[in-house]
């Protein structure tokens, strides 16, 4: 939360301290390391800031491995579980406040200044119970196109 009261998510906290460590030359590979299920907006963000943004599977593990693989020192997920591979292979939320906490000391600004360097796009996630979950592989393709849903007038005219 910010000093306003406002939920602020893992992506912001990610855009912000990516913000930080490549104003001070330790973004390696100025990459920022993600998962899929990252809010559109930190992908927009990490273009316009010039970050390089890689998607991992969902999962610490996986954040932390293509981190390992890629040559990245920041990531995490929308959750808010944030990796700083200097400091440490696993989410820490004491890490990350304090990380946050610098990050605002150098800006000069509020938390809720700070989270203006990402839109957070409207998203929802929805779970469909299954039966059984066959290998992906042995289903056979559909033969008509999947019918999309009108978008709703918070998405109309969105340019994604």
């Amino acid at each position: 939360m910010d000093e306003t009261g406002t939920e602020i998510t893992g992506d912001q906290i990610l855009i912000i301290c990516g913000r930080m460590l490549a104003e001070e030359g330790r973004l390696k590979n100025n990459l920022i390391v993600s998962t899929i299920m990252s809010n559109m907006g930190l992908r927009v963000a990490c273009k316009k800031y010039g970050f390089e943004n890689h998607a991992a599977k969902v999962g610490d593990r996986y954040v932390l491995e293509d981190m390992q693989r890629l040559g990245g020192v920041l990531g995490g997920e929308e959750s808010g579980h944030v990796i700083f591979l200097d400091h440490h292979t696993t989410g820490d939320g004491i890490l990350t406040a304090m990380q946050l906490l610098a990050a605002m000391l150098k800006a000069g600004k509020p938390l809720s200044e700070l989270a203006k360097l990402m839109d957070v796009f409207p998203q929802k996630l929805i779970n469909v119970d299954v039966k059984s979950k066959p290998d992906i592989q042995t289903v056979p393709r559909s033969s008509r196109p999947l019918r999309r849903s009108r978008p709703s007038s918070a998405t109309r005219g969105a340019s994604w």
